[in-house]
């Protein structure tokens, strides 16, 4: 296979030359050998868009905020930026609890809130925090670790 018209026809893609160059590179080649680009070229396409097709799906969409969960503990983070499909950027959000559960019972190991849902929390941008990289796998952001939501996301389970 000629490389000389390969590298015609990339030149001719990225703009640099007109068709009419092109044309007087491909008038210096057997038709056989134009048919072998062709065709060198057409497989080669049909393979990116092979390999393109079967990456992971977007069905787990980047919005503003994502949340770590940790067993029954939840940590509110901020997406910063989207690396590439399937690569984001967060920073840990600062957070001061407003509302605290009231209803506490003794009992058990130490005791046991019944209202342990009833938590509110202020979230902050924390502009000095670290950044970390969160990937797409198959199970979801960070191997299913970690879920996007539109607004942030904290619990504190005070029953552990």
């Amino acid at each position: 296979m000629n490389n000389q018209i390969l590298l015609a026809e990339n030149q001719h893609r990225k703009g640099l030359i007109t068709i009419e160059q092109l044309c007087e590179v491909c008038r210096k080649f057997t038709l056989e050998e134009m048919n072998e680009v062709s065709t060198f070229l057409h497989a080669a396409r049909k393979k990116l868009s092979n390999y393109l097709d079967a990456r992971p799906k977007l069905k787990y969409p980047v919005k503003k905020y994502i949340s770590y969960y940790m067993y029954t503990d939840v940590e509110a983070y901020e997406v910063i930026r989207q690396v590439s499909p399937n690569v984001v950027e967060v920073r840990a959000l600062k957070t001061k609890q407003i509302t605290f559960p009231q209803e506490f019972y003794a009992g058990g190991f130490s005791g046991h809130y019944a209202d342990n849902h009833n938590q509110d929390y202020e979230y902050t941008s924390d502009e000095l925090g670290t950044i970390r990289r969160i990937n797409l796998s198959k199970k979801g952001w960070g191997k299913g670790r970690w879920g996007m939501s539109d607004r942030p996301y904290k619990h504190y389970d005070y029953n552990f």
